[in-house]
């Protein structure tokens, strides 16, 4: 082999210095059950490359190298790549040898577009170097070794364990063995890493003289794979968007259509009103293809006037009320509209809008003439809405979507994130972002129910308004979700995320519902992907499967080439759901669309010809055919959910004289993480003097401060009457100089990297000092809140507090409205009332603090210490049993820390948790008359016991296990035991046990995470709420069981008697010591299969499957007798009362239920799945007035004990449910 010029440079060199890791990614799931080592065998063989009698051995074995450095870059997007190399030619050679000394060696390849393959060969991009081993680790994961397979010693000398891949050829018979780490990537990953090999080995053998980037990367193999992925084919209907809604109307006339905090419409009421609306607006001109802009806050007029414009033939296009009204006016001429809709509200500010405005409301009606029939204009084809979305022009481009693209997406997107007639959609998203068209039109088109909150509600008390309007869908940010509390939104069954990508938190918070990850461009009719079943150990940057369309991965830098199964590309998108064009917009509709690439030609098709969309996202494909997202293959961001061009901020903050050079950038990491930064450079007539002075970033300083200041704030003030306030940069570095390349223009990679990794503290310090402001150091407070708010802003925005002034706003400051969301969550922890706007529209702290409004603590948070208060039902049947005093009955787990934990601060912990939750003081006695009752202390240190052991062996571990599980009394105290274990070649463990009479499974939840947080964050106590006692909780239940009959508890019959004696088991005692135990596990596919793809028909959930299956089973099993109810336990926390908080409180809840799914056996399981599901959904509030009626009601105990003793109960505790970040399980011992 021809050896680089450089030879093997020494670890020292520059190149070495310049090298950049090479990291193969791992695919989505590797095969864990594989063998460690998997090989895959293949050929390289091309003749005519083996026939040139000009080309020496080692010249042709270049080709080996050169072929894996296009691959590296194929597949990581690396220009510069590095991997681990070895050739038998390399031993004889002068310039090293593979391995010294602990050293590695490496080869270092430039892979340059538009350099040829004979150019690669020549050396001048090469480079072998000498690593020492742990430097290789983080350099690269995948080796090459040029060998004789014969020699299987040598073959394996570089099969290092960690390296993932590595390949070996024969270069005398051109074969080649892939092995790789089979728990790192699935062997459709490597079949299609050892294809693509061959493939660039044949391309580049064959034309030495063929441009890098004309080559194709994808094998035949990978291809046919792609094709057969693509599935069904793609959805085309042809009719409009308003036919599919009328039909539901004609289908379920007295259904609920709109549901708006303003009022709600039957879905008869809907089409009546719209069609009166519709035909006035034909008296108008607006027919097909007019444009009719709209613009309106949250209300149920905005849901009419959509329809109407739809069934007159008009677009609409809306427009957000609260942008500038420079940017409206530019909207509004671009469509050349006469006609706005509007609220009543605005209609003076939209004056200079439009020639003509229609304000809408009831008022409207009333002077409207009354019209007769259906409104039906315009066909399929013609234009529905448009939304505009950031350009980098400086100018929004318009996306115009047809009837018919908007129709075939929804009934293909709609179903697949679990939308139906059943549905209650959150209206949730802006109507100028296309997540809006979803929530209402996608909604309407399956039949469901629009639910609307105030724009008030939506910002301020989302949690709220989802509980009041009974919304059981919603579609949001990842971002937005963290402010909503699971617990207190128990009408939602399923969450979407889209808009940006899903967090873990959100995976961790939410896999107890239907949580589906979406994907989508405002091109393709908003969805266009979709991930359903997400829960913990999957990824959330994966977007699932396309729906209703073929998706591509192609070239990021030409869309005429495929890339290979794994391979970094631009997804592309094809099918009748894409957007016709953006509106006036020739070369950008042009650049965007495109037709028939030239990977079509030799592809069966029925389109011809076929258009496709570039989304200009980078994604990958996993090994199933889901989609893995990449991230940007240009300067577009997401942002709190919306698409952002950064050349659109920046072309407007070019357009202030003061401005010589900027750059826009969303941080993802450093010390200005997820705000948008603007670094500028003032203009040389402000400051001539502005040039490099040693340091490449310095702030202006000095008497200059005050003048960048200045200029800075009429930037600022320029941008917010042009751009919408989520595009105003919240921090600006107003810098000295801006790096600069060779060519003049800005360096831009080199300045995001500081950015991101090298500002110091002290120089992000001093982005927002007071001076600046003319604000004094010396911070004097009027009053408390003052003081608060002062706190609470300097927190959430990472401030200190000398860099924050009372006169300063927050969006000087760097706030935006999400951290608006964050300071008003911590507020109502301090008991402030305040309001997003309030946060974001005040001009300082002190403005602000006269808007706080006091909260006022909740008064039923008042609990009598040494009372006695009665059982909750749980704990009553606890007590009925005869043998309740035989033996323990706790709940225990035993844990991993993270992170190394003091005794005095695990006491210290506990001690809080044991005054904030008054069960775990709790003491259990009975009456004279011979009545369990409870009582709770002020006993702390009786309470608990925790000790520090050392143990040398499991036995010995086992031994104070036991003990500490036998030392619980809920007589006299302690309730729960805290063991902080050492062992002998073992990490740090916590053994904790609590007796259930006081606990539950959501208990532990509560008691872990809290626990977690106050070691560390001690001070954590003082941001959390009290919770509401068990105490007042049991009163409260049990006078609501007391005013509720048997009847309106469990609003069924026919549940049958108990039948015990059919066991045998009358009048015997059920006790553990008889217990016989049966377990079965079934395979990762029908787990899968369980948890997600199976429900998608009925709409079921994970236990109406297992119930119906054990149903199912029982009645063919037991033929001779009729199959009895089953009973599931429950969590017990759901309250009548919506304001009742039953989230943080720790005690024993649990509540037990009849599912009833006839007597008789059914021959059909999705029969008996139907049935399950449908007697589940029946019993009130999963089952917590049966048991309470049951339980402390004398008619309950009348009505019900004959279901007693159960002969079938039913438990299902969610994986990953109790545990999450620093503990992490490693045996569980329930009892």
């Amino acid at each position: 082999m021809t050896p680089p010029p450089c030879g093997c440079a020494d670890v020292g060199s520059k190149s070495m210095a310049a090298m950049e890791p090479t990291i193969f990614p791992a695919s989505e799931t590797g095969e864990e059950n594989q063998s460690l080592i998997s090989d895959v065998p293949g050929r390289l063989k091309h003749g005519g490359f083996y026939d040139d009698p000009l080309l020496s051995h080692e010249a042709q074995c270049d080709v080996f190298y050169i072929a894996w450095a296009i691959l590296l870059e194929c597949f990581t997007g690396l220009d510069n790549v590095c991997f681990g190399f070895r050739s038998e030619h390399m031993i004889a050679a002068e310039y090293g040898t593979y391995s010294t000394d602990g050293h590695t060696s490496a080869m270092q390849v430039q892979v340059l577009a538009d350099q040829s393959v004979q150019n690669l060969r020549a050396g001048k991009h090469a480079a072998l170097v000498l690593l020492p081993e742990s430097k290789a680790r983080t350099h690269f994961n995948t080796t090459l070794t040029i060998c004789s397979l014969d020699n299987k010693q040598d073959g394996n000398a570089h099969s290092s364990s960690w390296c993932k891949i590595h390949m070996r050829v024969d270069p005398v018979t051109l074969n080649t063995v892939l092995s790789w780490n089979a728990t790192f990537m699935t062997r459709t990953q490597a079949e299609s890493i050892s294809n693509t090999y061959t493939k660039i080995f044949r391309e580049i053998a064959a034309h030495q003289e063929t441009i890098i980037s004309t080559l194709k990367y994808c094998s035949e193999h990978d291809e046919r794979q792609i094709l057969a992925w693509q599935g069904s084919p793609m959805s085309n209907v042809q009719r409009c968007i308003h036919q599919a809604i009328s039909e539901q109307g004609t289908l379920r006339p007295d259904a609920e259509a709109v549901c708006a905090w303003d009022g709600s419409f039957s879905y008869a009421q809907l089409l009546y009103l719209s069609d009166r609306l519709a035909s006035h607006l034909q008296t108008l001109g607006i027919g097909p293809e007019v444009f009719v802009p709209i613009c309106f806050d949250k209300s149920k007029w905005t849901v009419v006037v959509m329809l109407a414009i739809l069934k007159a033939g008009g677009i609409f296009v809306p427009l957000d009320p609260t942008q500038p009204l420079l940017r409206l006016q530019a909207l509004s001429h671009k469509v050349e509209a006469k006609t706005i809709l509007c609220s009543p509200h605005h209609q003076a500010m939209l004056e200079s809008v439009a020639p003509e405005l229609i304000p809408v409301d009831t008022q409207l009606f009333e002077r409207l003439a009354e019209h007769r029939g259906e409104v039906d204009c315009g066909s399929w084809d013609n234009g529905a809405y448009m939304i505009f979305t950031s350009g980098t022009t400086g100018e929004p481009k318009g996306a115009l979507i047809q009837h018919g693209a908007l129709l075939s997406s929804a009934l293909a997107h709609g179903p697949a994130m679990m939308m139906d007639n059943d549905t209650r959609s959150l209206q949730f998203a802006a109507s100028t972002f296309d997540v809006s068209i979803t929530e209402i039109l996608s909604c309407l088109i399956l039949g469901g129910c629009v639910c609307i909150p105030s724009e008030e509600a939506r910002l301020n008390a989302i949690e709220e308004a989802i509980t009041q309007l009974q919304a059981n869908w919603a579609l949001l940010t990842p971002t937005f979700v963290k402010f909503v509390n699971p617990a207190n939104v128990p009408s939602l069954k399923t969450l979407v995320t889209g808009g940006e990508a899903m967090t873990q938190a959100v995976i961790r918070s939410w896999s107890h519902i239907n949580l589906i990850n979406c994907y989508g461009p405002a091109e393709t009719s908003v969805v266009s992907h979709v991930h359903r079943g997400m829960r913990e150990g999957k990824n959330p940057l994966n977007i699932g499967r396309q729906v209703g369309i073929h998706c591509w991965v192609v070239d990021r830098y030409n869309h005429d080439r495929l890339m290979p199964i794994g391979a970094v590309g631009e997804l592309v998108i094809e099918g009748h759901t894409l957007a016709r064009e953006y509106y006036k917009e020739l070369d950008k509709t042009n650049e965007a669309f495109i037709v028939d690439p030239a990977w079509t030609y030799h592809q069966p098709h029925s389109d011809n010809p076929r258009r496709m969309y570039k989304t200009g996202d980078l994604v990958r494909y996993n090994h199933d055919g889901t989609f893995h997202i990449a991230g940007r293959k240009d300067a577009q961001i997401k942002f709190h959910g919306q698409r952002i061009e950064l050349g659109e901020i920046e072309h407007h903050i070019n357009a202030s004289a003061s401005i010589k050079h900027v750059m826009v950038v969303l941080p993802k990491k450093g010390f200005c993480e997820g705000r948008l930064l603007a670094i500028v450079q003032l203009s040389d007539a402000l400051a001539n003097d502005l040039v490099p002075k040693g340091q490449p970033y310095k702030l202006i300083d000095g008497a200059l401060a005050s003048i960048a200041h200045a200029k800075v704030e009429e930037t600022k003030a320029l941008l917010a009457e042009r751009l919408p306030a989520y595009m105003v940069p919240s921090i600006w570095l107003p810098l000295e100089f801006i790096p600069r390349l060779q060519s003049g223009k800005l360096d831009r990679k080199q300045t995001g990297k500081w950015v991101e990794e090298d500002m110091t503290e002290a120089f992000y310090r001093q982005l927002n000092p007071i001076a600046i402001n003319g604000d004094s150091k010396t911070l004097t407070f009027s009053n408390e809140t003052e003081s608060e708010l002062h706190k609470v802003w300097t927190h959430v925005l990472n401030l200190k507090s000398e860099q924050l002034g009372l006169n300063q706003s927050f969006l000087s400051v760097g706030g935006d409205s999400i951290s608006a969301m964050q300071v008003m969550s911590e507020c109502r922890k301090r008991r402030l009332g305040l309001n997003v706007s309030h946060i974001i529209s005040c001009k300082s702290i002190t403005a602000l603090a006269l808007q706080v409004r006091g909260i006022e603590k909740p008064t039923l948070l008042q609990e009598s210490v040494d009372a006695p208060f009665g059982l909750s039902p749980i704990q009553k049947l606890y007590f009925s049993r005869p043998n309740h005093d035989q033996g323990h009955y706790n709940q225990s787990f035993l844990l991993r820390t993270s992170r190394h934990i003091v005794e005095a601060d695990l006491r210290k912990a506990m001690e809080i948790i044991i005054r904030r939750h008054s069960m775990l003081r709790a003491r259990f006695s009975r009456d004279a008359g011979g009545e369990w009752y409870q009582r709770v202390t002020e006993e702390v240190t009786s309470s608990y016991r925790l000790r520090t052991i050392e143990v040398a062996s499991r036995d010995e571990l086992n031994h104070s296990l036991v003990d500490s599980q036998t030392c619980l009394d809920y007589s006299n105290g302690p309730l729960i035991a805290t063991d902080l274990i050492y062992e002998i070649g073992e990490q740090q463990r916590l053994f904790v046990v609590a007796h259930h009479l006081v606990i539950d499974l959501v208990s532990w939840r509560i008691i872990l995470q809290e626990l977690e947080e106050l070691l560390l964050r001690p001070e954590a106590v003082s941001d959390m709420d009290r919770p509401l006692p068990f105490q007042t909780w049991c009163k409260m239940q049990q006078d609501h069981a007391i005013a509720q009959t048997p009847e309106q508890a469990l609003p069924i019959h026919g549940i049958p008697d108990s039948n015990v004696s059919y066991w045998g088991m009358e009048d015997v005692p059920s006790v553990c010591g008889q217990v016989t135990g049966q377990g079965f596990e079934i395979g990762p596919a029908q787990t899968s299969l369980i948890l997600s793809k199976c429900h998608e028909a009925l709409r079921t959930e994970i236990p109406d499957v297992l119930m119906a299956a054990m149903i199912f089973s029982f009645g063919q099993t037991f033929t001779d007798r009729p199959i009895p109810a089953v009973f599931p336990e429950g969590h017990g926390r759901e309250s009548w009362d919506h304001s009742t908080d039953l989230s943080n409180e720790v005690g024993w809840f649990t509540t037990i239920y009849p599912v009833f799914a006839g007597s008789n056996a059914s021959s059909s399981l999705i029969d008996t799945i139907k049935m399950v599901k449908d007697g589940r959904r029946k019993v009130p509030d999963s089952g917590r007035p049966y048991f309470a009626s049951r339980w402390l009601t004398q008619a309950g105990e009348e009505a019900f004990s004959r279901h007693w003793p159960l002969e079938i109960t039913f438990n299902y505790l969610p994986v990953g449910s109790l545990f999450e970040n620093s503990f992490h399980p490693l045996t569980s011992y329930p009892t």
